[in-house]
């Protein structure tokens, strides 16, 4: 059997993707199962990302490309020449 949890991270500084991950995964451990995998559906600040270590990101399905600042540096960067 399989099972998914979703959650919405309302203060991803106080608990990120990390705790979130890591407190889903014990859960499952002692009912005896393993996590699969993470995906974060969305966008995270460079602050919570820079926080967790990246030998941990591919579990999570985190890459430098996710943050909130690397998505407006590149919409800027692909609308500068357009006005």
């Amino acid at each position: 059997e399989r099972a998914r949890v979703s959650c919405n991270l309302i203060d991803p500084v106080a608990t990120g993707p990390l705790e979130l991950y890591d407190a889903v995964a014990s859960l499952v451990g002692a009912a005896g199962a393993t996590v699969l995998g993470a995906e974060l559906v969305g966008l995270i600040p460079v602050a919570v990302l820079d926080a967790i270590p990246r030998a941990r990101w591919d579990a999570l399905g985190l890459t430098a490309g996710r943050s909130v600042e690397a998505r407006i540096a590149l919409r800027a960067g692909t609308t500068r020449g357009s006005a």
